[in-house]
């Protein structure tokens, strides 16, 4: 209560008008016994396949006006709304979840039905709704559902924020969501997953159509499902609400090259420029479909030809592994002109993650040896250890830097627990450990949803799973199964959630030898400082 009240005083006191919760209509499976006669729905089955179904009050009924009123009633007494401009409230019912009618009266009064009840509350309502579920389930959401759904309110009443416009603009194909105010937003990254990438040319094209279409955009914003990778993107979108024509893509990643480092002049501020263009041209540079950056090799489940890794990162690169190297040698060289460099965080963060992709492009390209390999006995005996290696030297890479290391994670995670019993802290272990790895329960769908490359993630989980897996090949190279390898893993993965700082300790303060390593990287492919 006391943190809610601080965020929100904080926001309001720089000029932001937050978006406040109220009731989406989900409620405990028991609601229903203790309120008989409520209307309550049940999913058929859970989401994604791997989690219970969900029950929610319909939200044409008496019982769904009545709570969504009496919670916008309190939320508003306990943290305070404003009485005279407009209070944004955020409901998603819909959202990965298919309705119970696609008739366009249904989803009309429905939509109708849940603002009704927010402004009964508080005249000054607008509901704020996410448009994602236009797009991940197109089948559904024809034109004439979403004109019936964003129908219900009043035109000032909803707000859409079109989730994924970088990529698939929804507003394009629905007539402006009906003329109801949209929100242009991006994501960037989906689920914390490591790796450069930026559609730089798509996120400036897509913002100037928004904007010099006729349309009824309202804002531009960003969704990330994480922060902490990829600042250019995020620097290139806010850079739109100031400037709002289309950019010349190589002189914003000059500008930005020179904004993000202390302004190193002569050569070294060259070769700054030269490192960023390099990047620009190729991981920077994206066009295709993909929800956020490729998937690395060292976080794939064991297998052979994969394509894919867990359920949303594809594999294959879309540009010549050369250009990152190239980059890399770029930075090591503004650091030899400019020792000052070596000081700046943002030069250091950068260094380190441009070495750990050039290592892990480079597993990926080991690992085509190993699919390529005349049989599967030589393909593993000829290079698991050079891709074990390649796995080593990320793992060391990283222990530079605390926010790209597990056992800083998993201490963050324990200390959000502190003062409460020691089950409470295990707890949120377990959480963090399930988080960046197999996602949801033994066996889900969504491992390495949310996979990164961090110190003590490759050593003590990747790197087992591929020992494993380099161990069971060799051990019958004829009877290889995979669906057995890939069982009696899937079972070893869970095993490493349940363990707990008590089972392994996990370093958690960095080792200051990344840039060392990064110039080791850059000798391994020929290049020297």
């Amino acid at each position: 209560m006391s943190l809610q009240a601080k965020i929100l005083a904080k926001a309001r006191s720089l000029g932001m008008t937050p978006i406040l919760p109220s009731f989406s209509g989900f409620v405990p499976e028991s609601y229903q016994k203790h309120n008989p006669s409520a209307t309550v729905k049940h999913t058929d089955g859970g989401w994604g396949g791997d989690f219970a179904p969900v029950s929610y009050v319909e939200p044409t009924s008496e019982a769904f006006a009545s709570i969504s009123k009496s919670f916008i009633t309190k939320y508003c007494a306990t943290f305070g709304c404003n009485p005279s401009s407009p209070n944004y409230f955020a409901a998603d019912l819909y959202n990965e979840l298919a309705p119970p009618s696609a008739d366009p009266g249904y989803l009309t009064s429905a939509s109708a039905a849940v603002f009704d009840a927010m402004a009964k509350a508080d005249p000054n309502a607008v509901w704020v709704t996410q448009g994602w579920m236009f797009f991940i389930d197109a089948s559904f959401w024809q034109l004439d559902q979403v004109e019936a759904f964003v129908g219900g309110p009043p035109d000032d009443g909803l707000v859409v924020i079109d989730l994924f416009a970088e990529e698939h603009p929804i507003w394009e194909t629905t007539d402006s969501f009906s003329g109801k105010p949209f929100i242009f937003s991006t994501i960037f990254n989906f689920g914390g997953r490591s790796g450069i990438f930026g559609m730089l040319q798509n996120i400036t094209s897509r913002i100037t159509d928004s904007l010099t279409a006729d349309n009824s955009m309202i804002g531009l914003g960003a969704a990330p499902e994480a922060i902490e990778t990829n600042p250019i993107d995020y620097d290139l979108l806010w850079d739109h609400v100031y400037n709002t024509d289309l950019h010349s893509i190589p002189d914003f990643v000059d500008n930005y090259a020179e904004r993000r480092y202390k302004t190193p002049s002569g050569a070294a501020g060259t070769a700054l420029k030269a490192a960023w263009s390099q990047l620009r041209d190729s991981a920077l540079a994206q066009t295709a479909e993909n929800q956020g950056s490729m998937g690395s090799v060292f976080a794939l489940r064991p297998a052979f030809n994969a394509t894919q890794l867990g359920c949303c990162a594809l594999l294959p690169l879309y540009y010549d592994p050369q250009m990152m190297i190239d980059a890399l040698g770029s930075l090591m060289e503004a650091g030899e002109q400019d020792e000052g460099l070596e000081e700046q965080g943002t030069y250091t963060f950068d260094v380190i993650n441009v070495a750990v992709q050039v290592v892990s492009n480079e597993a990926m390209r080991v690992y085509g040896l190993i699919n390529d390999a005349p049989d599967i006995e030589s393909g593993v005996s000829d290079n698991m250890d050079y891709f074990l290696s390649l796995l080593d030297i990320a793992d060391e890479l990283l222990q530079d830097q605390p926010e790209r290391m597990l056992g800083f994670w998993i201490s963050n995670s324990r200390l959000a627990a502190s003062g409460e019993p020691q089950a409470q802290a295990d707890q949120m272990e377990l959480n963090a450990r399930t988080m960046v790895t197999i996602w949801g329960d033994r066996g889900s769908s969504l491992n390495e949803y949310s996979y990164r490359l961090w110190a003590g993630l490759l050593s003590t989980f990747y790197r087992k799973r591929w020992e494993k897996f380099f161990d069971y090949v060799l051990s019958d190279p004829e009877g290889f199964d995979q669906g057995v390898f890939t069982d009696s893993v899937i079972d070893w993965e869970y095993e490493w959630t349940q363990l707990t700082t008590a089972d392994v300790v996990l370093p958690s303060e960095p080792n200051g030898k990344g840039l060392e390593m990064a110039k080791k990287v850059y000798g391994m492919f020929g290049g020297s400082v």
